[in-house]
């Protein structure tokens, strides 16, 4: 009887703790239940900010494309198309004057036409509201040039590229988004020969929209 009363004792036992196992696994199932939505909702927030900043630059992207139809549609109507050209690129916008539409040769002081013409360029950048990063840059040829103001070609397109910009101001675009730079003669347009009228090419301003 003792035997039996023992074995009965622990089976009693066995089933009163089954309900502690339940418990533990109920337990065990939230808890892994409540790490899987964390972890999806942590996905889903890193995945929105993805979406949030892809359509951030998308609209940057199309402030861009609208300047340019802007540029484009002023060079038909001014017939400039043979001295100022845009391009887009991996960059931005590449708004190009040739020198000699804004400058006489060799001189960094704008002529009143090359003036007249930064106005109306620098009210279509101020449609961007200064969200973008506006770089003037000066280019020349590598005709070497020593005067009295100009020691070399990196002064010359250092002192048109600083005129633009200054006109650029005058006209209306912010301080604090535009800057320039000079290249000198280093970064020549791709050209198939050494024609003069090839290396008229080389001496630009190049208004870049980052």
């Amino acid at each position: 009887m003792s035997s039996e009363h023992d074995v009965y004792e622990e089976q009693t036992a066995v089933e009163e703790d089954n309900w502690l196992m339940s418990y533990a696994d109920l337990l065990t199932n939230l808890l892994a239940f409540f790490v899987l939505l964390f972890a999806i909702s942590n996905v889903q927030s890193f995945r929105w900010e993805l979406v949030s900043k892809t359509f951030s630059k998308d609209k940057k992207r199309m402030g861009v494309h609208e300047l340019k139809q802007k540029l484009d549609a002023f060079i038909v109507q001014g017939k400039l198309g043979k001295d100022l050209e845009t391009q887009l690129d991996e960059s931005g916008l590449q708004v190009r004057f040739k020198a000699k539409v804004l400058f006489e040769s060799a001189s960094a002081e704008l002529s009143p036409s090359g003036s007249e013409l930064l106005a109306p360029v620098s009210q279509m950048l101020q449609t961007l509201e200064g969200k973008h990063e506006v770089v003037v840059e000066g280019h020349a040829d590598d005709q070497p040039i020593h005067t009295e103001k100009f020691e070399s070609n990196w002064e010359l397109s250092a002192k048109r590229s600083v005129n633009v910009v200054r006109r650029l101001i005058e006209a209306g675009v912010k301080r604090d988004v535009i800057s320039a730079q000079a290249f000198a003669d280093t970064r020549p347009m791709a050209r198939t020969s050494q024609d003069p009228g090839d290396r008229a090419g080389d001496r630009r301003v190049v208004v870049r929209v980052r």
